[in-house]
Parts: structure tokens; sequence; C-alpha cells
């Protein structure tokens, strides 16, 4: 019997073995380049508040700003059960033309290059600050401060998903409590989140803004540094 090479049990081992390694090559570059490609980081979906008693606890109004009211929602969401409601008025003041609300943690952003959000503002175009706090060297708060603005269009009312890379985070060293401030961000770092509707420029008033699905995320879209 003629057997051609490509048939004998030593060359379809051989074959076999070859396909295996290239394979497992594959699955090894792959399974590498995963965490990085798909790293998520969970900061709040406010799934797991059972009223809105908590939510207001744990996303409280400083002592500075205009009023909030913080309630659970479970109609108008960005996915899970519920997302955070926020009923806010503003004013022509210096010290009440901005509504803040904030939440004091501890996340580890690293190996993500953004914070994302899901909001749905109210129409009336006010502003939204969107800041992280990040602690000294030593993990104390020093109110070392990171931080960008995003304008709605008024008239605009649409959910979406809002995307804000690090590098585009402006660092406000105007209330740090010590001259300890970090010349770069540190995702590794990230103690407090923190949310302002209303702009100095804004037409005061009333309204809602809600709020769901905030996460750190590595975006491989986004241009390096």
């Amino acid at each position: 019997m003629n057997h051609s090479k490509s048939s004998h049990p030593v060359f379809v081992a051989a074959a076999v073995l070859g396909l295996t390694a290239v394979m497992a090559l594959f699955i090894a570059k792959a399974t590498a380049a995963t965490p990085e490609a798909r790293r998520t980081v969970v900061i709040e979906n406010f799934d797991s508040y059972t009223n809105d008693t908590q939510v207001a606890e744990a996303w409280y109004k400083p002592h500075h700003g205009a009023p909030v009211h913080q309630t659970l929602d479970s109609v108008t969401k960005g996915g899970g059960k519920q997302s955070l409601k926020i009923a806010y008025a503003t004013t022509k003041e210096p010290e009440t033309h901005y509504a803040p609300f904030c939440r004091v943690a501890k996340w580890d952003l690293s190996g993500c290059n953004a914070a994302q959000f899901w909001l749905k503002p109210d129409g009336s175009g006010r502003q939204l600050t969107f800041q992280l706090n990040i602690a000294n060297k030593e993990g104390k708060n020093i109110h070392d401060l990171w931080q960008t603005v995003y304008l709605p269009k008024k008239g605009d009312t649409a959910g979406r998903v809002v995307t804000i890379p690090f590098s585009a985070l402006e660092h406000n060293v105007k209330y740090a409590d010590s001259p300890d401030t970090s010349p770069v961000f540190k995702p590794e770092a990230v103690i407090e989140v923190a949310f302002y509707i209303g702009g100095r420029n804004d037409e005061p008033g009333e309204g809602v803004y809600y709020f769901d699905e905030i996460v750190g995320v590595h975006d491989a879209t986004l241009p390096a540094k």
C-alpha cells in the first residue's frame, strides 16, 4: 500500500502538534490581550440599594451649593434594576448656581483609561461637571481634584453613555488641603466621585438628571497619551 507523507501517522501527529501549538499561541495572545481590552471596574450601578434613604446616605449632598434630592428610579435607567434620580434647584447666586452630590469610597481603576456613566439630562442644557478625588501617597484625602465639564444641548433629553477619558481631566488644586498633590492622575487612588449640575453662565431653575452605570473602563479606541 502506498502511503503519502501527508497521511503517514508520524506526519499526521506532527501536523496535529503543530496546529495545537499554533492554537495555543493564539489563545495565549488573546488571553494576554483580553484583560486590558475588556477592563471594567464598577464604580456604582445603584442596584444594591433597597430604599431612598440608603442611596441618599451614600450619594450625599456636601455642605455647599444648591439643594438636591436623591431617589431611586426603576423606570428611567441605563441598565440593571434602577438608577439615581437627582432633582435639583439652582439660583443666580454664586453659592448656589450649581447643585453637587458625591460619594466617598475607594476604587482601584488601574488598567482603565476612562470613566463612563449613563446620563439622561432634562433638556435645560445645564452643564455637568464630573470630578474624581484622589488620595495622596499616604492614602489620605487632601482634596486633590481632577475634573471636566460635559455640556448637554438645550432641549436634549435622550439617555446616553458619556465617556470621560482620564487624559481630559483637568487638575484642580484650588481646594487642596496640602501641597502634596499629584502632578499626574492616579487611577488606582480614587476616593471620591462627584457631580455638579449647573454652571455660572447657565439659566438657573429646577430640573431632574438621571444617572446610572458609572464605571471605569479601558477604551482601546481612545488615543494614547
